[in-house]
Formats: structure tokens, sequence, C-alpha cells
């Protein structure tokens, strides 16, 4: 089992080359780019010749130099461009970088601002003043996965799908919450509708805590469902109400739901601005879980 970890574990990691500096410090070779980092020319080049390093690229990476919000559900048709345009320019990158998957977010039922992301009062005063439709979002979504996969399929790149995470500010009686990929049955659907190959779940652990006190199901059951679709995890745990992406314990209760299953390529270590220490403790617990299961 490959374990990756994200870019944000870093605590001090403010740019391409401080992840580089600070996995080689550590030894550690597999790494998830995302957080927003940005990516020039000179970082490029520096991923390029960390030939002992094995890269993962994760949705808003590279960020973009004016902000805005990946959706490949946008209804409104400039943000939809803009969102596969990254995701192009990211796939391309994978190319480049030798890396085999690109991994994006969920889409969101409106077109939505940056400030909203993060800010459950925001989001829900959002789907208030906005006519959600929830079919027509999804049937985007699955057209917008349809063309990136398609198109890494060109470069020989994986496309990973990740689960959206549902905040319990954000239900509210009579609204819909927007947020794509949530449940399981959802995401079964999507996957047999979408007809692709090259396209898997990337299930955030994280977000699957938090969505199911939120929304009223049992997590085991949403992973029993998606079970098949799964080829990447990412770990991190929380209190079941903000998707804080804290550090997991030994006994955090996803692992019996993942040590064992055969489609599962990679995890990915999710917890975020950590100590040396502290990253080092997380790949032990995660390695001694798949050690013995071995």
């Amino acid at each position: 089992m490959k374990i990756f970890v994200c870019s944000g574990a870093f605590s001090k990691a403010a740019t391409v080359a401080d992840v580089i500096y600070f996995s080689q410090k550590l030894k550690i070779k597999n790494i998830e780019l995302s957080s927003g980092l940005r990516c020039d020319l000179e970082s490029e080049k520096l991923l390029l010749d960390s030939k002992d390093s094995n890269f993962l690229i994760h949705n808003y990476f590279p960020a973009p130099d004016v902000p805005f919000v990946l959706n490949l559900a946008a209804e409104n048709i400039e943000d939809l461009k803009q969102s596969l345009e990254h995701c192009r320019r990211a796939i391309e990158l994978c190319a480049r970088i030798g890396s085999p998957i690109f991994s994006v977010h969920s889409g969101f039922a409106v077109s939505v601002h940056p400030s909203d992301l993060g800010s459950p009062d925001r989001w829900r005063a959002r789907m208030r003043e906005s006519e959600v439709d929830m079919t027509a979002a999804r049937t985007r979504f699955i057209e917008s996965v349809r063309q990136i996969a398609d198109y890494g399929a060109t470069l020989g790149v994986d496309i990973l799908v990740e689960n959206n995470v549902v905040a319990p500010e954000v239900v509210e009686a009579g609204y819909e919450h927007g947020l794509l990929n949530s449940e399981g049955e959802e995401i079964a659907e999507f996957f047999s509708a979408l007809d692709r190959q090259n396209v898997g779940l990337l299930v955030d652990v994280g977000h699957v805590k938090v969505t199911s006190s939120s929304i009223k199901f049992q997590p085991e059951i949403f992973m029993e469902t998606v079970k098949p679709f799964i080829r990447g995890v990412h770990l991190s745990d929380n209190d079941g109400r903000s998707d804080s992406n804290g550090k997991f314990s030994d006994d955090a209760w996803f692992w019996r739901h993942i040590i064992g299953n055969e489609t599962i390529e990679f995890v990915v270590i999710e917890a975020y601005r950590l100590s040396s220490e502290e990253i080092l403790s997380q790949i032990e617990i995660t390695e001694a879980w798949f050690k013995n299961a071995d």
C-alpha cells in the first residue's frame, strides 16, 4: 500500500520548494500536492528534478493567480469553463511530472463565491437564495467528469472524484444543501451513469464522519456502498461536526472499513499543520495497520 502525505500536513511549508525540502528531510517520498499551492516554472522544475519522489495532484493545485471556485457542476457557463480548463492544466502537469492520478472534489449545484467555502452560514444563505436543481447539477457534473476523464486518458492520467462534506449548519429543512456525491447511494448512481473506466473514488473519511452526523446515515453503510469504487483514501479525523483535518489514532473508526479492500491503491495522510514528529507518528500508525493486514 502506498502511503502519501498531503502538502498541507507540513506546518511550515508555504511553497512547493518548502514541501519538497521538508519531505526530503523526513525521508518521505510520496507527496500529494494540494492546499492551494502555486506552481510556477521553477516549482515545476523542482518537481521534475525530484527523481526519488512520487507526486499526486489534488483539486486546486496548481492554485490560480486569481482565486475562483473549482466547480465541475457550475450552472454559470464561464465558471464551468474555468473549472474544466483548470482540470485540463492539472492533468497536463500530471503527465509532465509522471503523476498517474489527478483527483478533484465533487461539484456544487449552484455557482458560488470563494468566500462561501468554509463558511456554513454563507453557504446556507446561498442555497436559500438560489433555485437549486440537483438533477441538472448531477447531469452537468457527469458530463464534466467525462470530459476530463477522456482528456486524461489521452495522457495516461486517471481521475479520482472525492465525496463532498455536508456540515450540520448547512442542513436546513426545506432547502437543498447543494453538495453532490455526499451520500453512498448517490455516489453509486454517479459511477453507474458515468461509464468511464479511468475514473474512481477518492473517499475522504473525515467528510464521511461529518456528513453522516449532519444528514443522519451510518458511516459503515456508506463505506460498504461505495467500496467497489474506492481507489484512494484521504485520512483524517474530526469531532463529527467540522471537517477540521485533525490527526487520527490507531483506533479510528475507519480502519476496519478500508483494510482489506483490494480496490484501494493508496492512502493520503490529510491531517493539516502537523509537526515533524506528528507526521512521522501518523505514518507509523498507517503502516502498522496495513502491515498487520498482510
